[in-house]
Order: C-alpha cells, then structure tokens, then sequence
C-alpha cells in the first residue's frame, strides 16, 4: 500500500445532509405560547396586492366570456363572479398560510412543554440519586 494512497471510505449514502441557508436561518430559544396571528416562519406570505397576480386569470375568463357573444351586461356580471372567485382563492390560501404557521408555533411549544417534562423527570431521578447517596455516607459515618 501506497503512502500516499486513500483509505477505503463508506459512501456518502445514508448520512444526513444539512444546507444552511444562511438568509433565513433563525434560532428561536424559547417559545412558550403563540398566538395565531404571530409570524414566526422565514416564509413569505403571497402578495396578493399586485394587479398581476390574477391578470391572467382575468383575461383568460375575458376571452372565454367574448367568445360565447353575450351582451355587455352579461360580461360585466362574469367579470364579477371571476373577481369574487379569485377574492376567495386569495383568502383560503392566507387561512391556509396563517394555520400552517399557527401549527408551527404548536408544534414548537409541545416540543419545548415536552423537554421540559424531560428535565423535571431527569431532576427528580438525580435526586433520588443523590438521597440514596447521601443516605449510604450516612451509615457510613454512623
């Protein structure tokens, strides 16, 4: 064997991959309650504000409604409900973004009540620990 020669090494398979993105890293250190209405996600909501966001929907639907040769009164009825439907997508995916961020928040505060479940546990076996300890240096000394 060369000096200079490789060791045989495992394949990269099976190991766990982590990316950092450094832009949107955050470290959250205590997270006791969250409201709904708390953003905590790096995430961005959908602005919805633009005009572009539903433009093609919009023409989509103005040309469907011009090549069924209705009256005005007609298209500008249609006009309406594809703005109500488009008005309706845009607040089910917000109730779904805000829920989804609200179960974020959740999961972190069971997770933290959890650890702190763990480390009430850990205390008290310590101490029981250190009481039979302590009762053993006793009938030693006695």
């Amino acid at each position: 064997m060369s000096l200079f020669k490789k060791k045989p090494q495992m394949p990269a398979q099976g190991r766990e991959q982590v990316e950092t993105d450094f832009e949107h890293h955050t470290i959250i250190h205590h997270l006791l309650f969250a409201y709904p209405d708390d953003y905590t996600s790096c995430g961005a909501y959908p602005d919805y504000s633009s005009p572009e966001y539903f433009s093609d929907v919009l023409a989509k639907a103005e040309e469907a409604i011009k090549s069924l040769d209705l009256d005005e009164t007609t298209t500008e009825g249609f006009t309406e409900m594809v703005k109500l439907k488009a008005y309706q997508s845009m607040l089910s995916s917000l109730v779904e973004t805000r829920q989804s961020h609200h179960r974020t928040a959740l999961n972190l505060r069971s997770d933290l009540l959890l650890q702190i479940d763990n480390l009430k546990s850990s205390e008290a076996m310590i101490q029981h620990e250190l009481d039979a300890v302590e009762a053993a240096i006793a009938r030693l000394k006695a």
